[in-house]
């Protein structure tokens, strides 16, 4: 039979490990929360990094061109201490060059929770709408083959988000029939309205009514802002504040083209949207029966294409000063050196080499002035003839190329 003393002390016990399991659970719950992914792609230097400093208060740090694919993040606590939501933020620099990036962040394990903000530096019209096709395009084919992926392994989450997606839009919405939306939250930020707002009022018209004739088919929201305009920069938070915490959105519309255009996902139709503006009828002569291909050809008539435009590689980073790192750019120098006096070296005994041989055949043709006689076939036995001797003794004679790094 315990004594009263062991049988306290296995008590006290108890209640000590009752009550630490029950700490530790309540740490856990509180340490955990949703967690979101938001890629943010677009134009070369059309204000990503600005409107990410702004979402994350950091607008006191002036942002540097961005490299590939760069990462930060984001926490916001919950109500009554009960966790923090995180939100993974990639941002895709170098415009469509570096589209294929896209895929690292676009992945089975982010695509239920993942957001996409698009970026479109409204004052080059000419590079709009090969970055907006580009990206778009990209981002579709991406989740789709995700999608499959995940549909052969049973997977429900295909179906949840395109049913998110529609619900949206709106399940009774007047062009549900037409609309063939990514099954990813997506907005498009137009930027530097401040310089937009200065083009033609015609020009303004056509480049509104394609963005939202593009957008509302692939069920996208649209925003323009200004670095310039305090107003539109917290309109931008906010939208992006409601993306990275699963937050209410705005539902203010504003189509006018005359004003900064705010179009929530479902808001438009293509009723309202109307048709293409054309310069002439030559377009509906050839018979485009694909509509996005007739919004491309009537865009493209007002703004032609540009040569090269988003898809030109960035320039080379080291040579940019705002990525100095002492050690690192030393040991490049140095390889650079050593890379450099391998080519001399290499070129040296190249040319070394080729004089040689052209020695070698000058010497063969000026011994007489008389033809020479061909040589004699190779003996049935398989004894090597004298030319065959002559042959392997000049290849013997002969020095490789092997150069050393010193």
């Amino acid at each position: 039979m315990a004594s009263p003393q062991r049988a306290t002390d296995r008590k006290a016990r108890d209640i000590f490990a009752l009550a630490l399991g029950e700490r530790n659970s309540n740490a856990e719950e509180k340490s955990t929360g949703d967690e979101t992914t938001v890629l943010v792609a677009g134009s070369k230097q059309a204000g990503k990094s600005t409107i990410i400093h702004r979402f994350l208060d950091r607008s006191s740090e002036g942002p540097k061109p961005t490299l590939a694919l760069e990462y930060t993040y984001g926490r916001k606590s919950r109500a009554n201490d009960m966790g923090k939501d995180i939100v993974h933020i990639w941002e895709l620099g170098g415009g469509t060059a570096s589209i294929e990036l896209m895929e690292s962040v676009a992945t089975v394990n982010s695509i239920e929770t993942m957001k996409c903000v698009l970026v479109l530096d409204l004052s080059k019209p000419a590079e709009l709408w090969g970055t907006l096709k580009t990206m778009l395009g990209a981002l579709k084919s991406r989740v789709e083959r995700i999608s499959s992926d995940l549909i052969s392994k049973d997977s429900v989450v295909p179906q949840q988000l395109k049913k998110k997606a529609w619900e949206a839009l709106g399940e009774g919405h007047p062009d549900k029939d037409t609309l063939d939306p990514i099954p990813i939250p997506i907005v498009i930020v137009g930027t530097k309205y401040d310089l937009f707002q200065d083009f033609e009022p015609e020009q303004r018209k056509v480049i509104c009514k394609t963005l939202r004739f593009v957008a509302h088919m692939n069920g996208a929201s649209i925003l323009f802002a200004s670095d310039k305009d305090e107003g539109m920069l917290s309109r931008c938070k906010r939208m992006f504040n409601a993306l990275a915490f699963n937050g209410a959105s705005s539902r203010s519309v504003v189509l006018d083209y005359d004003k900064p255009l705010i179009v929530p996902a479902g808001t438009d139709t293509l009723s309202q949207i109307g048709t293409p503006s054309l310069l002439n009828d030559e377009l509906r002569k050839q018979g485009i029966r694909n509509p996005i291909d007739l919004w491309q050809a009537a865009y493209e008539q007002y703004f032609p294409p540009a040569n090269g435009g988003d898809t030109q590689l960035p320039a080379d980073p080291c040579a940019d000063k705002t990525y100095v790192e002492q050690p690192v750019d030393d040991m490049r120098a140095q390889k650079s050196e050593e890379l450099e006096r391998y080519k001399r070296q290499a070129d040296r005994r190249a040319r070394e080499l080729a004089i040689k041989h052209a020695n070698k055949a000058s010497k063969g043709s000026s011994k007489s002035g008389k033809p020479r006689k061909p040589s004699k076939p190779s003996k049935p036995d398989g004894s090597k003839s004298k030319s065959r001797r002559n042959f392997g003794s000049s290849a013997a004679k002969a020095e490789p190329v092997v150069t050393e790094i010193e």
